[in-house]
This record gives C-alpha cells, sequence and structure tokens, in this order.
C-alpha cells in the first residue's frame, strides 16, 4: 500500500492518537467498563498503520506513550499499556503486509512477550520494585481485607483457609513472575487478534482467519525437550545443590510448557466435540471446563504430549488447507 502524502495523514494520526488515549483514560479511570474496553487500545494504531504506514505509526504511538506517562507514570504506563502499543505495531505491520494469520499472531506474541519481560525487568533494575509480585501481594491484601470486612459471616476454619489462599496467591505470583509475563503476553495477543478480526473489518479492513482451534498444532518436540529438561532440573535439585540456582527459571519454564500440552490436548477434545457436531457454545463450555479443573487439566496435558506421537487429528497426514 502506498504510503498518503499531505496533511490528511497527519490529521488521521492525531485522530488515533486521540481515540487511543480516549479508549485509555476510559479504561484506567472506569471500573468494571473500563475492563471489557481496554482490548481496543490497539485498534486505531493499528487502522493507522493500514492506511498510512509504519513510520507515521511509530510518532503516533511515541505520542500515546508520552500522553500516558504523563497521566499515570512512567511503570503504569508501560507495564498497563506498554504490551498493547506493540501488539498494535505487530499487526498494523502484519495486516499491512498480508502476513498469514498464524505467522502475524506469532511475531507479534514474541515481541510482545519481550517487551513485557523487558518492562518488567527494567523496573526491577532501575527501580528496585518487582512490579508482578507487588500486584500480587496487593491482590492477596484485597483477598485478606474481602475476609475481615465479611469475617462476622464466616466461620473460623473458612477464614483460615481463605487467609491462606490470599498468602498462595502472593507467593506464587512471585515464584513464577517469569511464566506469568510470558502467558499472559501470548493470550492478550490472541485475544487482541480476534478482537482485530471483529473490529478492523466495519472500517474496511480485511484480517486473515485464524485457523480453527480443532486444528491448533504446536511446535510439541522444542517444547517436550525444554520440559524434560526443566522436569529434571527441579527433581535434581535436591541431590545436586549446583542446579539449585537454575530451580527458579526450569519451574517458570515446566509451567509454561505444560500449559502449551494442555492447550494441544484441549484443542484435541475440541476436535472430537466438532465431529461429534456438540453445539459451539457446548464445546466451548467442556473445554473451559476441562482446562479450570485440576484432573482433567493434567489428562489434557498427557493428551497433549502423546498429540505428538499418535497424531489423533491425522494433522501430518491431511494438513489444514
Amino acid at each position: 500500500m502506498p504510503v498518503n502524502t499531505g496533511t490528511k495523514p497527519l490529521i488521521d494520526a492525531a485522530t488515533m492518537v486521540g481515540l487511543t488515549m480516549a479508549i485509555t483514560l476510559f479504561s484506567t479511570y472506569i471500573p468494571l467498563l473500563g475492563l471489557a474496553t481496554i482490548f481496543f487500545v490497539p485498534m486505531p494504531l493499528i487502522v493507522l498503520q493500514v492506511r498510512h504506514g509504519l513510520r507515521l505509526t511509530l510518532l503516533a504511538t511515541g505520542a500515546t506513550a508520552l500522553l500516558t506517562i504523563a497521566f499515570l507514570g512512567l511503570t503504569d504506563a508501560f507495564l498497563m499499556y506498554g504490551g498493547f502499543w506493540l501488539i498494535a505495531l505487530g499487526y498494523g505491520l502484519a495486516i499491512r503486509r498480508r502476513m498469514r494469520a498464524l505467522t502475524a499472531y506469532l511475531v507479534t506474541a514474541v515481541a510482545t512477550t519481550v517487551a513485557l519481560v523487558a518492562t518488567w525487568a527494567g523496573t526491577l533494575l532501575i527501580l528496585g520494585q518487582d512490579s508482578v509480585a507487588q500486584a500480587g501481594v496487593a491482590a492477596g491484601d484485597t483477598l485478606k481485607e474481602f475476609i475481615r470486612a465479611g469475617g462476622a459471616r464466616l466461620t473460623p476454619a473458612q477464614v483460615e483457609m481463605l487467609q491462606q489462599q490470599a498468602t498462595i496467591i502472593a507467593d506464587l505470583t512471585h515464584k513464577y513472575v517469569l511464566a506469568m509475563l510470558i502467558a499472559a503476553a501470548v493470550v492478550l495477543t490472541l485475544i487482541e487478534y480476534f478482537v482485530a478480526a471483529s473490529v478492523l473489518p466495519r472500517v474496511g479492513i480485511g484480517v486473515p482467519q485464524f485457523p480453527a482451534f480443532s486444528r491448533w498444532r504446536l511446535p510439541l518436540m522444542p517444547i517436550l525437550l525444554v520440559w524434560a529438561v526443566s522436569l529434571v532440573v527441579v527433581s535434581a535439585a535436591g541431590r545436586f545443590p549446583a542446579l539449585t540456582r537454575f530451580v527458579p527459571l526450569a519451574s517458570n519454564l515446566f509451567s509454561l510448557c505444560s500449559i502449551a500440552f494442555i492447550l494441544e490436548g484441549l484443542a484435541v477434545a475440541y476436535f472430537y466435540l466438532t465431529v461429534l457436531r456438540v453445539p459451539v457454545v457446548l464445546r466451548v463450555l467442556v473445554v473451559l471446563l476441562l482446562f479450570g479443573h485440576p484432573v482433567t487439566s493434567r489428562m489434557a496435558l498427557w493428551f497433549g504430549i502423546f498429540d505428538y506421537l499418535f497424531d489423533y487429528r491425522r494433522l501430518r497426514a491431511k494438513p489444514a488447507s
């Protein structure tokens, strides 16, 4: 697409920056409704890049970042919205260059992951603050406040159980901070793709169709290797003290690989539900229930691992068109 010249691109850029800031402020300061609108933050910048190219979009993104920092502060601006800006640049570039849906998603997901991890590491090194762990502590404190407020209606055993859960939330957030950041980037990028596919065609921008969940197939061999090595490090650290320093990283990688296998297993389940012509709403409900229960999610994990060996859906024999 040729880049437009003249004043119209600048007017469009100013309009998109204003629209992005309006969505940003609304999602920040309006409870509940803001949570729903936050996923629309990248859309104006994606439209700008598809219509006018990367250079103008970079300038608009920089202006948006400066305005957001002015309203929210440096740390909150980048932790809350840095990933959205990068998603806008990634998907805008991908759609403009007519990349395949999966390629666009993977490129953008990797970039978003790097951005979130770099932002977290930067705040940790420069400010000495683990912002993600602090968020986990804050969530635990909020739960404890809720317990105290409703303590009169709870038995002592229930209060003790809930307080233990609040402590567990804070501990898990601190222990698995890297895995949480990567998982958040991957999920956020996926959600944004579906939001873009729903919104952008309304303004005349086509978005390539994402592969159906029933036909998802992850690169299981490298994931399996990382999963196995991480498991060995975590399991052997007690006998070999030299491995202790690698346990936090191995634990995070093990958790991420486990989630990947669970997704693969759920894709297999969704495939067979589709073959059985189960209604879409019921399919989604079943998959969510399988993911949410510890026993069924563990079963899905092993189905995901063995899908590499047995190819339950015969996708390697007959690739999706």
